[in-house]
């Protein structure tokens, strides 16, 4: 999907992408102008590229259906987002199922398809319940300037899933915030590959170790 050619769109070189929002809550103006025009615009990459983005929701489920895209980052030409996506393009074995294509993909998703099965979620609904109270306890209960804000990206979204990932696993208590910080520091677009290596390094043994584990002794329910 990318081309070395300068692309312009309505007379205008192609905007910078991600956007700055103006607002926290809202799409940035540019982006909501891209997505009322064309199903497909230019934009350009941190690293100088350029490439198309698609933003419809039409047009972005006729694109993940299309067997002739690929969510391999080694790919040739694959848009690198952020500066780590160079690191994965150097060790596609360390990439995610989600920077997979089939077979590989549905082979990796099918083994955690139980987890999420009704039945299954309503099992750790007390679990998840109980996590949900502590973490909106202590944001109630944090200390901030009266009508201060409150960072929901750190202190929920970022918690939330990674206990839940955590717990999925099975790793221990003690070692939950291991992954809750490295889960934070994997999904920052601003890191740079040398502060993402040392934690994406020092993670894997543990989720290792904990997988062999689980495998190991099985639970039945």
């Amino acid at each position: 999907m990318m081309q070395d050619d300068v692309a312009v769109q309505n007379g205008k070189a192609a905007p910078s992408y991600p956007m700055r929002r103006g607002c926290p809550v809202d799409p940035p103006p540019q982006l909501a102008e891209l997505r009322a025009g064309p199903a497909a615009s230019r934009v350009t990459l941190w690293d100088g590229s350029e490439v198309w983005l698609v933003t419809a929701h039409a047009h972005v489920r006729a694109v993940l259906g299309d067997r002739r895209f690929t969510a391999v980052t080694s790919a040739p030409g694959f848009p690198m987002m952020t500066p780590t996506s160079q690191l994965v393009r150097a060790q596609p074995k360390s990439a995610s199922f989600i920077r997979m294509d089939d077979p590989d993909h549905s082979r990796l998703r099918s083994m955690l398809t139980r987890e999420f099965l009704q039945r299954r979620a309503d099992e750790m609904r007390p679990m998840l319940r109980e996590m949900l109270d502590e973490i909106l306890s202590g944001l109630v209960s944090a200390e901030r300037p009266e009508g201060g804000p409150v960072d929901l990206v750190a202190n929920l979204t970022i918690p939330v899933p990674s206990r839940v990932i955590a717990a999925m696993f099975g790793i221990p208590a003690g070692e939950r915030g291991l992954m809750e910080d490295r889960s934070a520091i994997l999904i920052d677009r601003g890191y740079t590959p040398s502060r993402w290596a040392p934690p994406g390094t020092s993670w894997t043994p543990s989720c290792a170790s904990s997988s062999s584990h689980a495998s190991a002794n099985p639970v039945t329910t």
